[in-house]
């Protein structure tokens, strides 16, 4: 009968290699280890492993199994956690998602409050865009992810809370060239390299209509020229030359507040975004999960709120 230590045995002997060295990562015999492997070759009925003066290697057959394993076990170990955080309410492990341009202003103060609630509770914070973080959510790698909504996601797989949150704002650097133009229309920046983490299908839409406003038929260019995550590495680039990107007023005070950046917001540029909080469909949210998001939701100032 197929278990999950056999499946083990054969992931750390693909990982090393080596029997020896397999044997050891598992804290067993080299002959225990090589048991396992021949009661899954017995139950499966093909060899899995080549062996060879340069080591052991996985078949053909051997490297599906292999990836069937991999799968079997992360799957058994998003279990183990989603068990836990369900019988420790205010312990275990919570694995969240995060696009990076909302760590800072979202989800880094709903955190603050959440570990001075549930101090015991560990938090792992992953940034990532809509698909991967789709896909970390399918495998139970992550429990919640917070993102930018995205056409085509299907909705019978999960569900969304959808809210909007104050527009980031475009900046360069303190003496760009677009400063000294008062009404500044969105064809005039495809002029300059811009930077971004990835981009957000609310802006794709909004170029579009202003291009349309503008009476230009014309592709939006909507592409950036750098993507990267990190936020540091792209406001360095700004400030030493002509280049924008878009920030939430929380990552850049303190280069706004220096004067080493300014805002560039073009005309009609929208005030509010929209942004979505994604669970799994049909799966019970941890108590620690559903006070995170509740924290989330509650900071978020209502559109009636911003027109007072």
């Amino acid at each position: 009968m197929l278990n999950l230590r056999q499946l083990q045995c054969a992931i750390a002997l693909s990982d090393t290699g080596s029997f020896q060295l397999a044997a050891q990562k598992l804290g067993i015999t080299p002959s225990g280890l090589t048991q396992s492997i021949q009661r899954l070759e017995s139950y499966y009925g093909c060899t899995l492993f080549t062996r060879k003066r340069t080591g052991v290697s996985p078949t053909a057959k051997g490297a599906i199994i292999i990836e069937g394993a991999q799968a079997i076990i992360q799957r058994a170990d998003a279990m183990d956690r989603e068990i836990e955080l369900a019988n420790k309410p205010e312990a275990g492990q919570l694995n969240i998602g995060v696009d990076p341009t909302l760590a800072n202003t979202l989800m880094a103060p709903a955190l603050v409050q959440l570990m001075n609630d549930l101090p015991r509770v560990s938090y792992t914070v992953i940034n990532g865009h809509r698909p991967a973080l789709n896909k970390l959510l399918e495998s139970r790698e992550i429990d919640f992810f917070l993102s930018y909504p995205m056409p085509g996601d299907q909705a019978h797989k999960v569900e969304s809370i959808e809210f909007s949150i104050p527009a980031p704002v475009l900046v360069g650097r303190s003496e760009h060239p677009l400063s000294t133009r008062p009404k500044r229309k969105i064809h005039e920046y495809f002029a300059y390299p811009r930077l971004g983490a990835r981009l957000p299908e609310w802006y794709s839409q909004w170029a579009k209509k202003e291009l349309l406003r503008e009476g230009l038929d014309i592709d939006p260019k909507t592409d950036y020229e750098l993507y990267a995550d990190d936020l540091g590495l792209m406001k360095n680039i700004v400030q030493r030359t002509d280049a924008l990107m878009g920030l939430y007023r929380e990552d850049a005070k303190l280069e706004l507040n220096a004067g080493v950046l300014i805002e560039l917001n073009p005309m009609n540029w929208p005030e509010r975004v929209p942004v979505q909080l994604i669970t799994a469909a049909e799966r019970p949210l941890a108590v620690a999960t559903e006070k995170l998001v509740d924290v989330i939701i509650a900071a978020i100032p209502s559109k009636n709120a911003d027109s007072r």
